[in-house]
């Protein structure tokens, strides 16, 4: 998955101009956010109709159909000598690149912090469907509204680009996360909870799209992928252990902490942006 998704936004510098990296990799965060919601719901209906084989069948068609469209992008010229480098050898250069440069190195550890929470959360929408409507089946739907508010974020993102750097709008979607986590806390009632739900995803959408924006401006070219596909596994981690501290504790407190990691990541960056 990391390498995938990485690879993938990792090219997009490759042949956009530097003033239109901003929007596109809005854009690109688009490109997420809607296979997050389409894709849960076209494998459910699948599995529901014809079976959960032919859902895995359409899963490995659409990665094939995806085949074409990596062989037609712009060939980057090689400017670093490759000989005899290894897997491991790109891991650690991507790695290298990450730590050494100061605006890579927060943004990284902003979003990997912040995506520990957003972990948090997966275990907590079941928990709360049973709580506020006595289902735990409603999770999806609480899942589906983060989707469509980070879409219509980010589509907005796109649409209509801010003046502020990538950098402030990473941070400032960290702490709206941070209030939507308390707000959700202290949610009575289904409706009060879409609501936070829904502010989770408008945050969520313009982070994703400012932390592809810091990578595009920052990485260079002959180890952008590797820092793409860095962050994503970091990321990914990050949010298994989300999950493995929310299966430790309750409802409650499992929301405090989801709202205190991001508090944290916050104050990480703002801690190494002033060194």
């Amino acid at each position: 998955m990391p390498s995938i998704s990485g690879g993938w936004s990792s090219r997009l510098k490759s042949f956009i101009a530097d003033e239109k990296v901003m929007r596109a990799s809005a854009i690109d965060a688009t490109t997420f956010n809607i296979a997050g919601l389409a894709g849960p719901a076209l494998a459910g209906l699948i599995a529901g109709w014809l079976g959960a084989h032919w859902a895995v069948a359409v899963l490995v068609g659409l990665l094939v159909a995806a085949l074409p469209m990596a062989w037609i992008l712009p060939k980057r010229e090689n400017k670093v000598d490759r000989n005899g480098a290894s897997f491991s050898h790109g891991v650690l250069a991507g790695l290298k690149v990450t730590v050494t440069n100061k605006p890579l190195f927060r943004i990284t550890l902003l979003s990997v912090i912040s995506y520990m929470g957003i972990g948090m959360l997966w275990v907590v929408y079941p928990a709360l469907g049973q709580n506020l409507l006595g289902n735990s089946g409603y999770d999806g739907v609480l899942a589906s509204v983060v989707s469509v508010g980070a879409l219509i974020a980010t589509a907005a993102y796109a649409k209509w680009p801010t003046k502020y750097a990538p950098d402030a709008i990473a941070f400032a979607t960290t702490l709206v996360l941070a209030v939507a986590m308390i707000i959700l806390s202290f949610a009575g009632s289904f409706a009060m909870a879409l609501i936070a739900m829904l502010i989770v995803g408008l945050a969520d959408g313009p982070q994703l799209a400012a932390v592809f924006a810091v990578r595009n401006r920052e990485a260079p070219e002959y180890s952008r992928s590797q820092v793409f596909t860095t962050g994503a596994s970091l990321k990914i981690t990050a949010a298994a252990m989300g999950v493995a501290l929310a299966g430790l504790s309750s409802l409650q407190v499992t929301l405090f902490m989801a709202c205190l990691v991001q508090l944290v990541a916050a104050a990480t960056f703002m801690i190494i942006n002033k060194h």
